[in-house]
């Protein structure tokens, strides 16, 4: 037995193997029958003002749309790992916590088990989202680096081994969606350095929210909110059932993730700034400078540390840095900069 949400086939086969699924049962919420945009005028204003610039709308939009198509006909298919930053009071949490586990029938927060402290359990599989906040994100340290990696991998695979009680575990391929909503500041950012990779972008929608536009739920206490979610949702899904994505959203995309990732340049940009490997090119660049000589440098990357750490005026900004992970820095940063940087392999030499 196990658990595959918003899948209505009562056995499952995965891996050669026959799984009885406990979660058949499962349905996204309803659509009411009229589309009428008059009908959720509350979310439809919400949706065209949530975002800067506003077309990332669209693939917010394309990402709910492969979602709930997929799970409304009991297949759901794989999807992007979606990222939405923005400040205090934006409706992140009520979106990813409230919104997303309404239509689609449960959510969970993901936050312990992305941070290790948790196994991949029952109550993760049972569900289709998964949410993961602020809090989490913004883990330092040895933390902040698993955290990292487990996004990767998440995004990368969606096979799991479950651990559950009382039975034996078994691996199940996940088919839910991940949100993670973050602050617009350095340290809930922490999440962003290090998923710059292509192969893990491209499994990824980073949005970004607009600031200061008054938004309907301000003016509004939960259980009036809860109230027009409940009227409004219904109609926007059986117009989102009808939605067709902008060209650009799904042209040439995955036939699996339906839709095209998107990555507000903004973001991108910040992550770079954040990123350990960005702080160690800066170090570099300054050395270069201090240099004084214009001929290109040849050596080991321990030579290169060695450079770093006997010019004064840097050594003690490279103090933190270890040879083990100046090494792994330097491979990412020849892909970064490949007219700058140059690997011999038959030295095992880089040239500068």
């Amino acid at each position: 037995m196990a658990p595959f949400p918003l899948n209505f086939d009562e056995v499952v086969r995965q891996g050669g193997k026959e799984y009885l699924n406990t979660a058949s049962h499962l349905r996204v919420m309803r659509p009411a029958d009229d589309p009428d945009e008059d009908l959720w005028p509350n979310l439809y204003e919400w949706l065209n003002s949530w975002f800067d610039p506003p077309e990332q709308t669209h693939y917010l939009l394309g990402w709910l749309w492969h979602a709930y198509t997929t799970a409304y006909r009991g297949a759901m298919q794989p999807g992007h790992t979606l990222i939405i930053a923005g400040g205090p009071d934006m409706g992140k949490s009520l979106f990813s916590t409230y919104i997303l586990p309404k239509i689609f029938g449960g959510g969970a927060d993901a936050g312990n088990f992305i941070m290790g402290h948790d196994q991949f359990n029952d109550e993760l599989a049972s569900v289709p989202v998964w949410f993961i906040d602020d809090n989490t994100s913004a883990a330092t340290g040895a933390k902040q680096r698993f955290f990292i990696e487990m996004l990767k991998k998440l995004s990368a695979t969606q096979l799991l081994q479950l651990r559950a009680m009382y039975r034996s575990g078994c691996t199940i391929e996940r088919q839910g969606r991940t949100v993670l909503t973050t602050n617009i500041d350095a340290d809930s950012l922490s999440l962003l350095p290090g998923i710059e990779g292509t192969t893990v972008l491209d499994k990824l929608i980073v949005l970004k929210l607009g600031e200061g536009t008054p938004l309907w739920f301000h003016r509004m206490g939960r259980g009036d909110i809860q109230g027009v979610l409940d009227d409004e949702l219904p109609h926007f899904l059986r117009w989102l059932l009808g939605y067709s994505p902008p060209p650009g959203v799904t042209e040439g995309a995955s036939g699996r993730f339906g839709i095209n990732p998107f990555h507000h340049g903004e973001m991108v940009a910040m992550a770079q700034d954040l990123s350990p490997e960005q702080r160690d090119w800066e170090l570099i660049e300054a050395w270069w400078t201090r240099r004084g000589c214009p001929d290109p440098w040849q050596g080991t990357v321990t030579d290169l540390l060695a450079e770093l750490m006997g010019m004064e005026e840097l050594s003690r900004l490279v103090n933190h840095v270890r040879a083990q992970s100046f090494g792994r820095t330097m491979t990412k940063l020849l892909h970064a900069y490949p007219e700058k940087i140059e690997k011999i392999v038959d030295k095992r030499q880089r040239v500068l």
